[in-house]
This record gives structure tokens, sequence and C-alpha cells, in this order.
């Protein structure tokens, strides 16, 4: 066996009595992204109070019952839109789940604390009424055209056996 192998331990208790070394710190090179003798900080920058803080989040929960409204429009226009464009897609699978409407519902809230939208409440319940039907209405016509174009294919199927069905009876019997 080689005993002349160093492990950590080995190096450790070697150096342990080992004079420390000098050591010179080099200079410090000075980086500067932004010239500071030249930028200019702007002598009055904006306060955000705890009050303007709380005015925002007071404001945000105030629009949340008018985005949890539009949400709910969304999710009841917005998959029968992309049912009309992709024929054969499945609405339960386009559909919000909880945690998405709440994203969603969010997002609105954020978005109508800065716009200026402002609606009476008898205008939002017109559109919301109009699109929830209207949504409706647009899945049973496309239930609707979906069922006859399985009944053309079924008519087809049907005369095409009965076609079959024919050319096998008079086939002559090779006996």
């Amino acid at each position: 066996m080689d005993n002349n192998k160093m492990d950590d331990a080995s190096l450790w208790f070697e150096s342990r009595h080992a004079a420390i070394q000098e050591y010179t710190e080099p200079e410090p090179v000075e980086i500067s992204i932004v010239n500071t003798e030249t930028a200019k900080i702007p002598e009055t920058a904006e306060r955000i109070t705890a009050s303007d803080v709380k005015t925002d989040l007071n404001m945000i929960k105030l629009n949340e019952p008018i985005a949890e409204i539009i949400t709910g429009v969304m999710n009841s226009i917005v998959p029968i839109l992309i049912l009309l464009v992709i024929k054969y897609a499945s609405q339960d699978d386009l559909e919000l789940t909880q945690s998405e409407q709440q994203t969603i519902i969010q997002a609105w809230a954020v978005y109508l604390k800065d716009s200026n939208v402002e609606m009476s409440p008898g205008v939002v319940l017109i559109v919301t009424i109009a699109s929830i039907y209207g949504g409706k209405i647009t899945k049973i016509l496309t239930d609707r055209k979906r069922q006859e174009e399985l009944k053309q294919k079924d008519a087809k199927i049907e005369e095409l056996n009965k076609i079959i069905l024919e050319m096998r009876n008079s086939k002559p019997d090779a006996a």
C-alpha cells in the first residue's frame, strides 16, 4: 500500500502549524452602470403612503362583484364561441375551473380599479342576461346542427348498407 496518498485530513494535519501567508487586499474597482455625476435624481419622488395602499385595495375589493359578473359571462360565452370555431371540442373542457375563475376575477378587479368604466346596474343586468341567454341559444343551435349532421351520416350509412345487401342478394350462386 502506498502511504504517500494525501487526503483532506492528512493535508490539514500537515498544514495546521504552518504560518499564515501574507495577503494584500486588491484595490477596489469602481463599476458604475449609471454615471452618478451626471445622473438626474428627481427631487420630488412620488411617495406612496399606507393610506394610498389601503385605498387601492379597497377599490379592488369594491370592483370584485362586477369582476365576478364579467367572469361569469365570459365563462358562458367564450366556450361557445370557441365551439363555433372548433367543431368537436367539448364545452366542459373549455369552461374555467374555480382557481382560473378567481385569477380572472382578480385581474378584472385590478383593471376596473384604474379604468373609468361606469355602468348603471340596469345596463349590467341587461348585458348579463343577454350574454348568458345568447350563449345558451348559440349552444342549442350548434347542438342542433351537429344532430342534423349525424342524421345525414346515419342516412348515408343506411343507404350504403342497403346497396351492399342488394349486391349480395343479386350475386349469382356459384353452385
